[in-house]
């Protein structure tokens, strides 16, 4: 936060990382002053919740049938929306509005064929099985999923040719193919990174880029389509690998806390926490494609999810073992 104050103030660099950090600062309330959580208050936040995303997903519909430009960031980098409106509409058992939702999501992919969406997808589905299913299997399907994000993630670096994979795909679609653009930005992110790579600028300096003519044109100066890199820019290997360490034990926590009270009964609790926990991984996973948290209104939206998660209490202790179901026995029947 004091880099990119200094940045702004001292330098005038307007696009450092002060809209992630300023919201982040909300992220400590919790430990000044914890909300009170009951049971019927996270009943009620997993509502809210849902409504505030359908309503987004009913934006994003008419955004997307309208082309009015004002709207068009109600769109795929913030389809984190979608998944909590999924999840709440199977949590909550509204079957009316998933049918609703999963007929807006088509059309959404259909309007605008974003692979975001369909790793959003996979995400929130990943999270509800490591969530629902047993642990050891929960195990398992957790160590597949990491091992099938780094496959897909270290292709391109490994050697691997997806370019033609990548066109082959946005060819069926009907979608411009921006790899071509996207890989330039990657490397030019790159190139600064090994300017100072441990520390970075102290996140003084912008986290842009300029792109040569012909990749992004009509703009110059853009940020890298990779919160991770761009982390990477403003504060070396151990900026960009302490975000992804952050938003790896927020998603921890959130399937530790969903898990723990769905065993001790708590269903509203264990309800809110997965919803929190999809939306979190969501938004880690965009994170890979999309600047989303270099955004004020994302990373507020990050900040609120952690403080609710935070606040969430665990009363009792996670039993080891596989998951089993607590019977408690009256004493007249020993």
């Amino acid at each position: 936060t004091v880099g990119t104050l200094l940045g702004r103030i001292l330098y005038g660099q307007g696009g450092n990382a002060l809209p992630f950090f300023v919201p982040m600062l909300l992220s400590l309330i919790h430990i000044y002053s914890p909300l009170e959580l009951t049971e019927e208050k996270n009943r009620r936040l997993s509502h809210l919740l849902v409504i505030v995303s359908t309503l987004y997903v009913a934006i994003a519909v008419f955004a997307s049938l309208t082309g009015v430009s004002w709207m068009l960031d109600f769109m795929h980098q913030r389809s984190f929306f979608i998944v909590i409106a999924f999840a709440g509409a199977v949590l909550l058992r509204r079957w009316w509005l998933l049918a609703a939702l999963t007929a807006a999501a088509f059309l959404l992919f259909f309007q605008y064929p974003a692979l975001t969406y369909v790793l959003v997808a996979a995400g929130g589905i990943l999270i509800a099985l490591m969530i629902r299913v047993r642990r050891p299997t929960a195990l398992v399907i957790t160590a597949a999923g990491i091992a099938a994000i780094f496959v897909i993630l270290s292709a391109g670096s490994a050697g691997v040719d997806v370019t033609t994979t990548s066109a082959r795909y946005f060819s069926q679609v009907g979608k411009s193919d921006n790899t071509r653009a996207r890989n330039e930005l990657l490397m030019l992110g790159e190139q600064r990174i090994s300017q100072s790579p441990v520390l970075g600028s102290g996140f003084i300096d912008d986290l842009t880029v300029t792109a040569p003519p012909g990749y992004v044109d009509p703009y110059i100066v853009v940020p890298v389509h990779n919160d991770y890199v761009q982390f990477a820019i403003g504060g070396g290997l151990i900026g960009g690998g302490l975000l992804a360490c952050v938003l790896g034990l927020l998603v921890t926590r959130g399937v530790r806390v969903a898990r723990a009270t769905r065993v001790q009964g708590r269903q509203a609790s264990s309800q809110l926490a997965t919803i929190l926990t999809a939306a979190i991984f969501s938004l880690a996973l965009i994170a890979f494609f999309n600047p989303i948290l270099i955004d004020l209104q994302n990373a507020l939206c990050l900040a609120i999810f952690y403080d609710i998660l935070a606040a969430i209490n665990i009363s009792s202790p996670i039993p080891r073992g596989p998951d089993i179901d607590v019977v408690v026995k009256s004493p007249t029947t020993g």
